[in-house]
C-alpha cells in the first residue's frame, strides 16, 4: 500500500511507511503543484489530483494544504447552515411566476410595492428598463423550476444565484426579451440557460414525440465559448429529456447533423458554422422558441450581424435573450429593433468593469516589453500562476510563449483562432489541469471563456477598444473572487487613453505619471486618415460644375417618367430619375458609397464574361454615366443613363418589388440599418422574402390606371399580397369584387410569360456567387389591349427586369440565399395564381360543353 501523509496546518508531515517509521518532507501548498492522479491512485476530493495526503479531520484524500482549506471551510458552512431555525424571516418576497399556456402548477408569488422592489434592487446594484418587471428571486426554488434542475444545480455548486441570476432568471422564464449587461464572471452564462434548460424539458415532457425538433439556440463568437456553454448546459440538464448538439468549426459537420435529426432541444453553434449547416442540410427551425446571443455586442458588429441576421430571420419570432459584459448604445438601438417589449437588465454601479479585479498600470515602451514581462513571471512576489497573457496577434502569440519557456523556463503554450480545435481543446485542458502554468493568447481567449483557476491577467498588447479591454481583464476573476491584470502601456496605445484613465480611476487603481501628463489624456485627436477625409470633403463641398449650354438643352427635353411606382420620384423639387423620347432613363446616383457601388456594379457587369447572355436581358442595358442639372434644381449631378423599360408601351401595368428578407448591404451605417430593419419587419419583407414596393395596372374600362397609395402599399399583409398579385392581373383591379384574374394564363403562364422568366432567374441565382443582390428590386411589366370578342389581347408581352443596384457587393463564391429565397416565395405565389386560375378556366369551358338544361342547373 502506497505511503500517505497527514496534513496539519504546519508545513512539515510525517509520512506513515509500513515499518512505521516517520519521515520529514514539504507539504504541497497549492493544488497545481500536484500531479494528475494515476490509474488505481487515490484522488483529491476536491481537485481530482493525486490525493497524496489524508486530511487530520476529516479522513478525506486531499492534494494540498489548499484544498484542505477548502474542505474544511465547506464542512463550516455546511454545520453553520444546519445550526439556522428552521424559520426565516425574509424583509422580502423572493418568488417569481414561471408561465407557461395551460400549466396548472404555477406559483403565484403575492405581490411587492414597488417601493419594496426598488429597496431589494438598490442593495443587488441591480438597474431595470421595461414595463411590468418581475421582481428578484432570492434562491433557485422559488421559480418553479423543475426539480431536476435544482438538484443539478446544487450539484454543480449553485448554492445561492448571482445578482444578475436572481434578476435575469426571472424575467426570462416569463417569456420576456431580455438584455442583459453584467461583469465578466457574474454568472450570465447559467442565467440563460437555466430558463432555456427548464422552459424545454417542461415542454418536452408536456409534449412527449417521436421527432425531436430543436427548441433554443444558443449562438456566441468563438468555438470555446460554445464549447463551455454546451457543458453548462449538458449539466443543468442532466437526467431531464433534453440534449444538446454543439456546431462549431474544427469538427465533422456530418457527426453534428447526425445528433441534430436524431433529436435535441437545444443547438449552440457559431453563427458562421451554424449558417453553413443549415445551408447544406435541411433542419428545420419551426420550434424554436428561444434564440440566446452571448457576447451579444461582438455577435452584433459587422464581423457577425449579418450571419445573426441570417438565424434570427429564419426563426419565427422566437423570444431572444442578449448577454454581454459591454452592452454599447448601437447595440441597444438595434436589440431594440430585434425585439420588442425588450427589458434592459444592469448589475453593478459601473457596468462592464469588474471591479473584484485590481489593475495595474504600467508605462513600457515596445521593445522593453518583453523584460518587463519576463521579470513579472520571474517573480515570486508579483507571479500567480496559472496566468493568461493577452497580444495583439496570432504570430505574436506563437513566438512570445516560445520566448517565455526559453527564457524563464516557465512551459507557456500559444493559442489563437489559427490552432485547430483539437489542438486547443488539449492546450485548455493543461492549463486548467495546472500542467501548463501561462497561456499567451489572442482576444479569442478574452469572451466568456471561463477559465476557473485564473486570478491574473496580463495584457501585453492592449486591445483596440475599451470594450475588449473589459473583456480581458475579467478573465482574472469569477463570481467576485479577487484577481489582478497587469496593463502594458506606451504612447502607440493613444487612442484608448481618455477611457482607460476613466476606468482606473472608477476602480481606484494608480494611474502612470506618463499617462495622466500625455497630451492625448485629456484632448481629442485626428488621424491622419480623418485629416485626409476632411480635406477631401472640404474640397469637394468648395467643387463648382459649370452650367454647359448642353446641359441646359438636355433639359428641356428631359421630364419626370409618367410610369414610377416606387422609390423617389422627380416632382415637387425632389431629386428623382428623368426620360427622354429616345428611350433612355437618367437615373441620379446617391452622392454616398451607395452611388459609386451602382456605378460599379452597371460599369462590371456590362463587362463582365461569366454573366449568360439569355441572363442579361433580364437586366437594364447600360449606356453611360453623364453630368446633368438635377431635377430638384440644386446644380449638375451625375446620372446614370440606362434603358427606360416602358419606353415600347403605351398604357403599361408595373409592379414593383424589393427582393430578400434583408435590405441592407453589410458595410451600411448603423442609422441605415436601423432604418431598414424597421421597415424589413413592419413589412412582408421577413415573413416572405419580398415585398410590394408599388404598383399601377391598367383598367380598359375606365381608361385609367388602379394605383394603391404608397402608404396603403407600405401596410400590405400577406394576404393583401397575395390579394394584389390577382389584381395585378385582372380585368377588375379597383373592383372590391373578387378578382377575375382574366390576364394570368396570358401574363403569367405561357413559354415566356412572367412565371417561366422568374424560374429562368431562379436556375440562374441557384448557381450564381458573383454578386449578393442586397435591396434589389424585381419589375413585372405587361400590357393589355381592349375588350373584344377574344378577350384581353396583349399589346407588348410580359417583361421581367431586376432594377436597383446600389446594395449589391462582391459574392465571394456564396450563392446568394437572400434574393434566392424572395424569388422562390414570389415564384410559389404568382404559381398558385395561375394554377388556381387555369383550374378555374378549364371549370368553366366543361360547363360550357353540357346540355343547356344541365348548365342552368348547375348555375341555380
Amino acid at each position: 500500500m502506497e505511503d500517505k501523509h497527514e496534513v496539519n496546518d504546519h508545513k512539515t508531515l510525517f509520512p506513515v511507511t509500513h515499518s512505521g517509521e516517520a519521515t520529514v518532507s514539504l507539504v504541497k501548498e497549492k493544488c497545481w503543484d500536484q500531479r494528475e492522479a494515476l490509474s488505481g491512485e487515490p484522488c483529491c476530493v476536491i481537485c481530482g489530483r493525486y490525493g497524496e495526503y489524508i486530511c487530520n479531520e476529516t479522513d478525506d484524500d486531499i492534494c494540498s494544504i489548499e484544498c484542505k482549506s477548502t474542505l474544511l471551510g465547506r464542512l463550516s458552512n455546511a454545520q453553520k447552515r444546519e445550526k439556522l431555525p428552521h424559520q426565516v424571516r425574509i424583509p422580502v418576497v423572493d418568488e417569481c411566476v414561471y408561465v407557461r399556456d395551460n400549466d396548472d402548477d404555477i406559483l403565484k408569488a403575492p405581490s411587492l410595492s414597488d417601493n419594496e422592489v426598488e429597496v431589494l434592487r438598490n442593495k443587488l446594484e441591480i438597474q431595470v428598463k421595461g414595463a411590468s418587471v418581475p421582481p428578484p428571486i432570492l434562491s433557485f426554488s422559488s421559480c418553479n423550476l423543475p426539480q431536476k434542475v435544482q438538484k443539478n444545480l446544487e450539484a454543480a455548486g449553485y448554492e445561492v444565484p448571482t445578482p444578475i441570476q436572481m434578476q435575469a432568471i426571472p424575467i426570462a422564464l416569463t417569456g420576456r426579451n431580455l438584455l442583459v449587461s453584467a461583469a465578466t464572471g457574474s454568472g450570465k452564462t447559467a442565467s440563460f440557460l437555466v430558463p432555456i434548460v427548464s422552459r424545454c424539458s417542461k415542454f418536452r415532457l408536456a409534449n412527449p414525440t417521436s421527432q425531436r425538433k430543436p427548441l433554443a439556440m444558443v449562438l456566441a463568437p468563438t468555438r470555446e465559448l460554445c464549447v463551455q456553454v454546451e457543458e453548462q448546459a449538458k449539466v443543468l440538464g442532466n437526467g431531464l429529456p433534453f440534449k444538446t448538439a454543439l456546431v462549431v468549426g474544427g469538427e465533422p459537420m456530418a457527426g453534428q447533423i447526425y445528433r441534430i435529426h436524431h433529436g435535441v432541444e437545444l443547438i449552440v453553434g457559431t453563427p458562421g458554422r451554424l449558417i453553413d449547416l443549415l445551408t447544406k442540410h435541411n433542419v428545420e427551425l419551426d420550434e424554436v422558441s428561444i434564440l440566446a446571443l452571448d457576447e451579444v455586442d461582438c455577435m452584433l458588429e459587422r464581423g457577425f450581424r449579418d450571419q445573426v441576421m441570417q438565424v434570427f430571420l429564419a426563426l419565427s419570432q422566437p423570444q431572444i435573450l442578449m448577454y454581454s459584459a459591454t452592452v454599447p448604445r448601437e447595440v441597444e438601438n438595434i436589440g431594440s429593433l430585434l425585439a420588442k417589449d425588450l427589458v434592459f437588465v444592469t448589475a453593478g454601479k459601473d457596468s462592464g468593469t469588474n471591479k473584484s479585479v485590481k489593475q495595474i498600470a504600467i508605462w513600457v515602451e515596445s521593445k522593453h516589453k518583453k523584460r518587463k514581462l519576463f521579470e513579472i513571471l520571474t517573480s515570486q512576489q508579483h507571479f500567480k500562476p496559472p496566468v493568461v497573457v493577452f497580444v495583439g496577434s496570432r504570430l505574436g502569440a506563437d513566438l512570445l510563449s516560445e520566448a517565455i519557456t526559453v527564457t524563464t523556463g516557465i512551459k507557456a503554450l500559444p493559442f489563437h483562432g489559427e490552432k485547430p480545435m483539437k489542438e486547443r481543446r488539449n492546450t485548455l485542458r493543461l492549463f486548467l489541469t495546472g500542467e501548463v502554468s501561462i497561456i499567451v493568447a489572442t482576444g479569442v481567449l478574452g469572451r466568456g471563456v471561463d477559465l476557473l483557476r485564473v486570478r491574473q491577467v496580463i495584457v501585453f498588447d492592449m486591445p483596440n477598444s475599451i470594450k475588449e479591454y473589459i473583456h480581458q481583464i475579467g478573465r482574472a476573476s469569477r463570481l467576485g473572487e479577487e484577481g489582478t491584470a497587469f496593463l502594458f502601456l506606451n504612447e502607440e496605445d493613444k487612442n484608448l487613453f481618455q477611457d482607460l484613465v476613466g476606468m482606473l480611476k472608477s476602480s481606484g487603481a494608480v494611474i502612470p505619471r506618463e499617462l495622466a501628463n500625455s497630451r492625448y489624456t485629456n484632448i481629442s485627436y485626428t488621424t491622419r486618415g480623418e485629416q485626409r477625409k476632411r480635406k477631401w470633403d472640404t474640397g469637394s463641398a468648395e467643387t463648382k460644375y459649370s452650367k454647359s449650354p448642353s446641359a441646359f438643352i438636355i433639359k428641356t427635353m428631359l421630364k419626370a417618367p409618367d410610369h414610377q411606382v416606387a422609390g423617389h420620384q422627380a416632382h415637387a423639387g425632389k431629386l428623382g430619375p428623368l426620360v427622354d423620347d429616345s428611350g433612355r432613363f437618367y437615373k441620379p446616383l446617391q452622392s454616398d458609397e451607395r452611388g459609386t457601388k451602382e456605378a460599379a456594379f452597371y460599369s462590371s457587369f456590362s463587362s463582365n464574361s461569366k454573366i449568360p447572355t439569355p441572363i442579361r436581358r433580364f437586366f437594364p442595358t447600360y449606356h453611360r454615366t453623364q453630368l446633368l442639372e438635377a431635377s430638384d434644381g440644386s446644380g449638375m449631378h451625375l446620372h446614370l443613363v440606362l434603358q427606360d423599360i416602358v419606353s415600347n408601351r403605351l398604357d403599361p401595368s408595373v409592379m414593383d418589388i424589393k427582393m430578400g428578407s434583408r435590405t441592407w448591404y453589410p458595410q451600411a451605417s448603423e442609422d441605415y440599418i436601423m432604418k431598414c430593419l424597421k421597415k424589413d419587419r413592419e413589412s412582408t419583407s421577413v415573413p416572405l422574402g419580398f415585398r410590394i414596393s408599388g404598383l399601377q395596372t391598367y383598367e380598359s374600362e375606365k381608361l385609367g390606371y388602379w394605383k394603391p397609395d404608397k402608404k396603403v402599399v407600405q401596410d400590405f399583409t400577406l394576404e393583401d399580397v397575395k390579394l394584389t398579385l390577382k389584381r395585378f392581373v385582372s380585368s377588375n383591379p379597383s373592383s372590391n369584387a373578387e378578382p377575375d384574374c382574366a390576364l394570368a394564363s396570358l401574363m403569367y403562364g405561357g413559354s415566356d410569360g412572367i412565371l417561366a422568366q422568374l424560374l429562368e432567374l431562379k436556375a440562374w441565382f441557384e448557381d450564381q456567387t458573383i454578386y449578393q443582390f442586397y435591396s434589389c428590386s424585381v419589375l413585372m411589366v405587361y400590357e393589355k389591349a381592349g375588350v373584344g370578342e377574344e378577350g384581353f389581347r396583349s399589346r407588348s408581352g410580359a417583361e421581367v427586369k431586376l432594377v436597383d443596384f446600389a446594395h449589391v457587393v462582391d459574392g465571394q463564391g456564396v450563392i446568394d440565399h437572400n434574393f434566392l429565397g424572395g424569388l422562390c416565395s414570389l415564384i410559389k405565389f404568382v404559381s398558385d395564381i395561375l394554377v388556381s386560375s387555369t383550374n378555374r378556366s378549364k371549370a368553366e369551358g366543361d360547363l360550357k360543353e353540357q346540355p343547356e338544361n344541365i348548365a342552368n342547373d348547375v348555375k341555380a
